[in-house]
């Protein structure tokens, strides 16, 4: 598992802080560590602001307030900002203010920067192993069987090194525009939506069949929640062609099933071709909500 570090900055001036700010800061920290990553706090956010004043100088309204309480759960460290180094991707700041812009300026502020810096540093890992642990990070929107990056099928993990670099970026490619613009082409029929996409997928082809175009492909699922589990068979002949229309790489997808989750693409298979139609073979995907 790549882990990554966050860390506040110090907040140059308390009189910009309100309480959306600390709303989000504290949103963003639930995220971090949902993702199993380090929240920290270092003691120099402790020190003056350009005011000379402290948070515990300044007149407690309700946003200083709940940023005390935040904080006051977090783990402080006795580290310079100077010598973080934020160009390796495990690195990261946050802060609290969006006015708090300076040398800093890649500091995330909210959540939808948070998933941006995700997809963003995907494109660093070194392997599909590592985007898988990575997915849900990077594509909270979208859900993957336990065994759609599996090495059975990974003609990814043999990949020459070049072809690594493409077959990762277009991988990324492909499963950010169906994570972050789910909801635009749920609206729309297959035959609709899989041009759209391709149009906006540079070098990627999207096909709503099999290589012959007239199979189609099946998984049987079962749909884990809290309190339920359910078995499915959903379709999952949409696919994305990776590197040339022939090459042996391959993204299959469903595209949602309500009784699953209501528009959700379901990752089904993210490795060579679909060799039988009619998979067999029982996954889980696990629903967190």
């Amino acid at each position: 598992m790549q882990t990554v570090v966050f860390y506040l900055l110090p907040i140059k001036a308390y009189c910009n802080i309100d309480y959306d700010s600390a709303v989000k800061l504290k949103e963003l920290i639930s995220k971090i560590e949902s993702n199993s990553d380090i929240f920290l706090i270092p003691y120099c956010f402790f020190e003056p602001d350009s005011g000379g004043e402290t948070i515990y100088d300044k007149e407690q309204n309700s946003a200083l307030k709940l940023l005390a309480q935040i904080i006051g759960k977090c783990s402080i460290v006795d580290t310079e900002i100077g010598s973080i180094n934020t160009e390796d991707y495990h690195n990261c700041f946050i802060r609290i203010d969006k006015l708090d812009l300076g040398e800093e300026e890649a500091a995330i502020h909210n959540k939808e920067e948070l998933l941006k810096y995700y997809q963003d540093s995907a494109y660093e890992l070194k392997t599909f192993s590592d985007l898988f642990d990575w997915k849900n990070r990077c594509f909270p929107n979208l859900l993957f069987t336990e065994d759609s990056f599996g090495n059975n099928h990974m003609a990814f993990h043999n990949a020459s090194e070049p072809d690594y670099a493409n077959l990762l970026s277009q991988t990324l490619q492909c499963l950010t525009v169906l994570n972050n613009d789910r909801i635009v082409y749920h609206a729309k029929e297959i035959s609709e939506a899989l041009p759209s996409m391709q149009a906006v997928l540079s070098g990627i082809s999207c096909t709503g069949k099999g290589g012959n175009e007239t199979q189609k492909y099946k998984k049987k699922v079962l749909a884990v929640k809290i309190d339920s589990q359910t078995e499915h068979t959903i379709p999952c002949h949409p696919h994305f062609k990776l590197i040339r229309g022939d090459s042996d790489y391959r993204i299959y997808f469903s595209w949602g099933n309500k009784d699953i989750k209501e528009n959700t693409f379901i990752v089904v298979k993210v490795g060579s071709h679909w060799i039988d139609s009619n998979d067999s073979s029982l996954s889980k995907i696990i629903i967190d909500t």
